[in-house]
């Protein structure tokens, strides 16, 4: 299983984040060793970060809340 250091997770995308707890959840020892080889995988291929389509609208959206700091 690819070895992931948490500040590489700590900080990245809130997207990140939450598919890093969801192989953390998987009981599954293969299960979870292919989502880690994939996230892993995801990793490397983006510059360390994946980016959710959720988070870059919700992050859209909250920019053109006015008074609300970029």
């Amino acid at each position: 299983m690819p070895d992931i250091a948490p500040a590489e997770i700590a900080d990245s995308p809130l997207a990140t984040r939450r598919r890093a707890l969801a192989v953390l959840c998987i009981t599954d020892a293969r299960a979870k060793a292919a989502a880690a080889r994939a996230l892993h995988a995801d990793l490397l291929a983006h510059g360390g970060t994946v980016t959710d389509v959720d988070e870059v609208l919700v992050a859209d959206a909250s920019a053109a809340i006015p008074g609300r700091p970029a």
